[in-house]
């Protein structure tokens, strides 16, 4: 279950409702993208990362068992890993444009094994084609203390205000 962040600005009334996390098709998103490196088709530069990382796995942690022992019914029998190493995640993540400060959702691309993770931080804005980065998380959580000090924001693409976060709400 993922998480939607919906974000405002007091001052021009934008909104925008920011992806957080993964719904439950998110699984045969990942074994779909898996297929996609293996095939040597994932984006040029997250290909060689992944080429990286699974040149470095062994043949053990590709029979990963992904279930412990104490929780199958037949203790002996092996149940092995339907997305062995390289694992592939994907999870969808709000980011900010660099140069345009566009507001924008992607899914964001995670692999990982024993020896290395690689978490996609850049991608390229659809508007301008410049770099974007992932929203700063911390910032938008802070809430107000004790004292009542100002909530955590990021400034606002329209207008350069304040976004602050204003809800949270849920998506499967």
């Amino acid at each position: 279950m993922g998480n939607i962040l919906h974000l405002n600005c007091k001052q021009c009334k934008y909104s925008f409702n920011g992806l957080l996390g993964e719904g439950r098709q998110g699984f045969l998103e990942d074994i779909e993208w898996k297929k996609r490196f293996e095939r040597q088709g994932g984006p040029k530069e997250i290909q060689i990362i992944y080429n990286a990382i699974n040149a470095c796995v062994d043949d053990e942690e590709r029979k990963e068992d992904i279930v412990p022992a104490f929780l199958r019914q037949d203790e002996k029998k092996k149940r092995i890993n339907a997305n062995p190493f390289p694992r592939i995640h994907l999870m969808s993540f709000p980011y900010r444009c660099n140069h345009c400060k566009k507001l924008i959702n992607h899914k964001r691309v995670n692999i990982k094994c024993k020896r290395g993770v690689f978490i996609e931080n850049d991608v390229k804005c659809p508007s301008c084609g410049n770099l974007a980065s992932p929203i700063n998380l911390d910032a938008l959580m802070k809430n107000k203390d004790e004292e009542h000090k100002e909530s955590g924001y990021i400034s606002c693409p329209k207008c350069g205000g304040r976004l602050e976060l204003t809800g949270v709400s849920f998506f499967d």
